[in-house]
């Protein structure tokens, strides 16, 4: 019968986490010398790791890598110049080709729908803006709670 050893990674899992590898698993590692034998130099390796001391160095990286980064450009927003020309343009367009329709639709309806719609609309507008306006401080509040932007 050929014995399956387990795998490198099968036996670092053991060693950090030895309840997750399975009771099969877990058996052949207690039966078998070979893998006692890695787990023992895997066990070695790690406290040799866990002993090293971190490189520290005695200068303020940061800035040599500030220096080598090239200055942020302003790119004109395009798209969005676009995007809201060709919106304004289909809007001409929808009033131009409906207007006919459009007023005899506004002839045609009683004299409080008009006004009571505008209402509506600037209320919707204004809760809109209130919301904004809270999204806006929260999102300033956390940058400025997080010490990553002082003013």
């Amino acid at each position: 019968m050929k014995m399956i050893h387990l795998t490198d990674t099968e036996l670092q899992q053991y060693l950090t986490e030895p309840k997750t590898l399975g009771p099969e698993k877990t058996a052949h590692v207690l039966s078998c010398d070979h893998c006692a034998a890695k787990i023992a130099n895997y066990r070695l390796l790690f406290q040799g790791i866990a002993t090293e001391q971190r490189p520290a160095f005695d200068f303020d990286l940061s800035v040599l890598i500030l220096e080598q980064l090239p200055e942020p450009t302003r790119v004109f927003p395009w798209f969005a110049v676009i995007t809201g020309c060709i919106s304004a343009l289909v809007v001409a367009f929808s009033i131009t080709y409906f207007w006919s329709t459009l007023t005899a639709l506004a002839k045609g309806m009683s004299g409080m729908i008009l006004p009571m719609t505008a209402v509506v609309a600037a209320l919707v507008l204004i809760i809109q803006s209130f919301e904004l306006f809270r999204s806006y401080r929260q999102r300033m509040r956390t940058l400025l709670s997080e010490k990553t932007l002082q003013l």
